[in-house]
């Protein structure tokens, strides 16, 4: 929660740079956020943070940090 509304690919490096080997989770809630009125009982989700989350997942360096520092996306069964 430390990182919401704040998360960054410089941030996401920062965090590479000190993950412990093994398997670690990361949790984001990318989205859209609504312009203008809000409809329907989500849209108060609908944040300029997930905004963010999203620009920081799509950013041409995010692949790129994987490899950097040989992260493997896995989902959960």
């Amino acid at each position: 929660l430390y990182f919401k509304g704040k998360f960054s690919i410089s941030i996401f490096e920062n965090l590479l740079q000190n993950l412990p080997e093994g398997t670690s989770e990361m949790m984001l809630h990318p989205g859209r956020s609504v312009k203008g009125k809000k409809i329907g009982d989500f849209s108060a989700f609908s944040t300029y943070e997930r905004e963010a989350e999203l620009a920081a997942l799509m950013h041409p360096d995010f692949q790129l940090l994987l490899g950097k520092y040989n992260i493997n996306l896995i989902s959960s069964p």
